[in-house]
């Protein structure tokens, strides 16, 4: 019967070579080769089993020691109770021997009870560690969404801006866009003998611009505005925002980022100024489109 309870054991541990049930169940065990979730929980888990699965077999073995010393010497004073009753030596010895062994056990004993709470406090620590950090990812993500619907509405906004622009010249009719050309050409015009002095702006640059601003102002004067707002937003957000700001960067045609340039070199736009060199807005900007060189 042992040989055959032996064999049967053998085959439940092989894998499920022999096609049994227990076999199959093994094979189907979820792990994180199957796709049975994390490794790293997996594994863990694993190991944690593992681990008290061998606390108990030791505190089995310990128990069993002690039951096992304990039957001995009340064995020996089933058998022979004279021994116990007439020599007072013997008692002693077993009396000195006994509770010493006892404690000892009862000690070990101790000892990993000790150990297994120590072990599942530092498990619950890392879960509560794992939760945190789940738990500041998802704020961040959280964070992260908010700022992309929002920034993304004010994209869409901007470009109705932009759309709306509309300019009604002797020269010709202009719509969105296409209105940045005319601006240009205005600023140009108005430039037109104001030159460089020591590779700086003249000095009657703020005076010639006023007279530009007084005219097309009440046309750009929004969307310069809310193009300072936006960029504002996406600068002082927590997160990496160089992306979107270069998405709002690749909006500008190159007469737009001209006209944005002297704009934010002039008293009206010069709170701008600081943010668009802080996010290299210039770093593509034509040279040969500028007036005052």
């Amino acid at each position: 019967a042992a040989v055959e309870g032996a064999e049967e054991f053998a085959r439940r541990d092989d894998g499920g070579k022999d096609g049994s049930p227990d076999g199959r169940a093994c094979a189907e065990a979820p792990g994180p080769e199957h796709g049975g979730g994390d490794g790293g929980e997996w594994t863990q888990s694993k190991t944690t089993r593992k681990e008290k699965e061998m606390t108990n077999r030791t505190l089995f073995y310990i128990a069993a020691a002690a039951a096992a010393i304990i039957i001995v010497f009340f064995s020996i004073g089933v058998y022979d109770a004279a021994l116990f009753r007439n020599n007072s030596q013997w008692a002693d010895f077993v009396g000195g021997t006994l509770g010493p062994i006892l404690t000892f056990f009862g000690f070990i004993g101790l000892l990993h009870t000790i150990q297994i709470q120590r072990d599942e406090l530092s498990l619950t620590r890392e879960e509560l560690q794992r939760s945190a950090t789940a738990l500041e990812s998802q704020s961040n993500e959280l964070k992260k969404q908010s700022f992309e619907n929002t920034f993304f509405k004010m994209l869409e906004f901007h470009a109705s801006i932009v759309s709306s622009l509309y300019v009604n010249d002797i020269t010709g009719k202009f719509h969105g866009r296409d209105c940045f050309s005319f601006f240009y050409f205005e600023l140009r015009n108005k430039m037109s003998h104001a030159s460089l002095i020591d590779g700086n702006l003249p000095p009657n640059f703020q005076g010639l611009y006023n007279e530009y601003w007084y005219n097309i102002g009440r046309l750009l004067g929004h969307y310069y505005r809310y193009l300072y707002n936006f960029v504002k937003f996406a600068d002082s957000n927590n997160i990496n925002t160089t992306m979107y700001l270069k998405m709002i960067r690749a909006q500008f045609t190159d007469e737009e980022l001209i006209l944005l340039y002297y704009n934010t070199r002039s008293d009206v736009g010069r709170n701008f100024l600081p943010y668009l060199e802080k996010h290299n807005f210039f770093e593509k900007l034509r040279k040969d489109l500028l007036i005052i060189r």
